[in-house]
């Protein structure tokens, strides 16, 4: 068949260090002036012959992809950061009244999910490396214990930075986040201060509000998040976060990768010893999604109060990764 840019054709996905890898696509969404496609654990960005070579100097160029993360659908920081959200809102948004552009808003929601991505890889990254070294240092233990010197254990290479790099996106997804109170009422852009959104947010809708009570119950954690990468950055005594790799301990066991933290001098938080790095980061991933999709779903319900629609719990639902919420008109549910 001979070729032509605008003959159909199938998007042959692959994922180049895993061939085998189901890459079905399971939806696609137009951002900016991108196709991104979202398949179960990978998501792509189409490149079509057109992008690649806009001015078709040569003909003969061939449609591709590219891999921009491997997490899919499968993911709730995919399927209910991004993929609910975008949904929720092409349905709400010509009901607000303070009506913001939507195809910015689409391109928000894509650059702040692209934040919780990089949290969700490292976090998974570190999962892995974190089980194949347990059995690897075991092994090497194991082995070793008939000497009189066990060798050095294996390590994961460039622990600190990755999880200094981690905090960073966690902060930086959450300033993003705050940014929901500045297109859904205008709100003065606060940075990493969490607090003087929460303030204003009082003052705009009540202190007895729904979220503003949300945003008080999560406001010390997430300025835990925050001073944890501002601890890693400017230490003191009282201000601090200690990373451990893999490290030997007594009666030849190894201990896993951990962190404890003392924040004290800023806020009231401090670890009560060390904590399992992999998990600790896990959880902190899975409440980052879980607090971006509760305050936007409130934002979204709050505005449509007056209107013939409004925001559904979806019942049929079972796993974490499933979509929970919709937009329906009232009088329909």
């Amino acid at each position: 068949m001979t070729f032509g840019r605008d003959n159909a054709f199938n998007f042959n996905l692959i994922d180049p260090e895993n061939p085998d890898a189901d890459t079905a696509p399971q939806d696609f969404k137009k951002v900016g002036d991108d196709l991104i496609i979202f398949c179960g654990n990978h998501i792509f960005r189409s490149l079509t012959a057109e992008t690649i070579d806009p001015e078709n100097n040569a003909p003969d160029t061939r449609h591709s992809s590219a891999l921009l993360y491997r997490v899919g659908t499968k993911n709730i920081s995919v399927s209910r950061c991004f993929l609910q959200s975008e949904e929720m809102i092409k349905v709400s948004h010509q009901f607000f009244k303070n009506s913001f552009d939507l195809n910015d808003f689409i391109l928000y929601l894509w650059q702040t999910s692209q934040i919780l991505f990089e949290c969700e890889t490292f976090s998974s990254k570190l999962k892995t490396e974190f089980n194949e070294k347990i059995i690897s240092n075991d092994r090497l233990i194991n082995q070793n214990k008939i000497n009189n010197v066990i060798p050095p254990l294996n390590l994961i290479q460039n622990l600190n930075n990755d999880v200094v790099a981690y905090l960073s996106n966690a902060k930086r997804f959450l300033i993003q986040s705050y940014r929901l109170l500045e297109f859904f009422y205008d709100a003065p852009h606060a940075g990493s201060n969490f607090k003087q959104a929460l303030e204003w947010m009082a003052k705009k809708l009540g202190e007895d509000h729904n979220i503003v009570q949300y945003l008080q119950n999560e406001d010390i954690h997430n300025r835990k998040i925050s001073n944890l990468r501002n601890s890693i950055e400017h230490p003191k005594e009282d201000y601090r976060v200690t990373v451990e790799n893999f490290s030997i301990g007594p009666d030849n066991k190894f201990m896993a990768p951990s962190w404890e933290y003392n924040l004290t001098e800023k806020i009231d938080f401090k670890s009560e010893g060390p904590i399992c790095l992999s998990s600790s980061l896990d959880t902190m991933t899975y409440n980052l999604a879980v607090f971006f999709e509760a305050l936007f779903v409130a934002c979204i319900d709050d505005k449509l109060q007056n209107s013939e629609y409004g925001v559904f719990r979806i019942n049929n639902t079972q796993e974490d990764h499933s979509k929970k919420y919709k937009i329906d008109k009232k009088n329909d549910i």
